[in-house]
């Protein structure tokens, strides 16, 4: 059995009146008013009529189920396309040609036939109230989730918040020191040799007293022991640097050493190039004196 159409009979027959009566007033008036703002709505009100009745035509007339699904699907995007764009934006515009005055019969009869078309698309109760609970538990699931991402804070609360953390806690100057003096006694300690314990050296060692009090001023012992440190890394910094640059000055005697040699080479090669380039100059042949006979037998020959 064939599913129920979406319109009914009179439904359908007063949706093609609609239809044939816009026909007729977009092809009369066309070239007088084509070029005005809202006559776009009286083309757009017509087209997505016809294509509306199109659509139902093919629901009632599929044979398969796909067929009828895919056309179904259309009808309804077209349905919701007309209620919620269409006829909104049309009726505003029909407004404007009645407030004009000038073509005040044509407006009338355009919000008459859009009212006709909105008659018979407009949603039903039962419709509308499934739109209502879907916007109510759309609202419902914002206000959850609001819940769960927390407060809303401005960009300064957030900069603020942020550059007090990167800041750090603010201590005094006392303590300031002694943290100091605690980590230049850590680095002697690392240094063998260089530095020795309260209790090697023979002194006494401070108390927890002292110790809140104050930073006590620094003793011989700790003077010898920071001169220590700095001295050692002294003397790493210019061990790490010799060798380098013995390796330097070495390589810059064997230079000089190889510039005359290169050069004496290179004259000797210019030499013997010149040379070879030379064409060997050949020997004139001297002719040989002749005698008294030769003299009287030279005519002859």
């Amino acid at each position: 059995m064939p599913p129920k159409p979406p319109f009914d009979a009179t439904q359908l027959k007063l949706l093609r009146d609609e239809s044939d009566l816009l026909h007729l007033l977009f092809h009369r008036n066309k070239n007088q008013h084509r070029l005005l703002k809202w006559w776009q709505w009286i083309a757009t009100l017509r087209r997505n009529l016809t294509k509306l009745l199109a659509e139902h035509d093919m629901i009632t007339s599929a044979k398969t189920t796909p067929n009828r699904n895919t056309a179904v699907a259309k009808f309804k995007d077209r349905m919701a396309f007309m209620r919620s764009v269409v006829v909104p934006n049309a009726y505003a515009a029909f407004r404007t040609v009645i407030d004009s005055r000038v073509f005040a019969a044509l407006g009338m009869v355009l919000v008459g036939v859009l009212a006709r078309v909105w008659k018979v698309i407009k949603p039903s109760r039962e419709e509308l109230e499934k739109e209502r609970e879907k916007k109510e538990a759309t609202v419902k699931a914002l206000q959850e989730l609001d819940e769960e991402l927390g407060v809303v804070i401005s960009r300064e609360e957030y900069g603020r918040g942020k550059a007090e953390a990167e800041v750090g806690e603010v201590i005094s100057r006392a303590e300031y020191e002694r943290a100091a003096l605690v980590k230049a006694a850590g680095k002697a300690k690392d240094v063998p040799g260089k530095m020795r314990s309260v209790e090697d050296r023979g002194e006494k060692a401070p108390s927890k007293l002292q110790l809140e009090d104050g930073p006590a001023p620094p003793s011989k012992g700790t003077k010898t022991a920071v001169a220590a440190v700095a001295k050692a890394e002294r003397d790493a910094t210019q061990s790490s640097v010799e060798p380098v640059m013995a390796v330097k000055t070495k390589e810059k005697g064997r230079r000089r050493q190889s510039e005359p040699q290169s050069e004496a080479s290179s004259a000797e090669r210019k030499l013997k190039r010149k040379l070879e380039a030379e064409p060997e100059k050949k020997k004139k042949k001297q002719k040989k004196k002749g005698d008294d006979i030769d003299d009287l037998f030279s005519g002859l020959f």
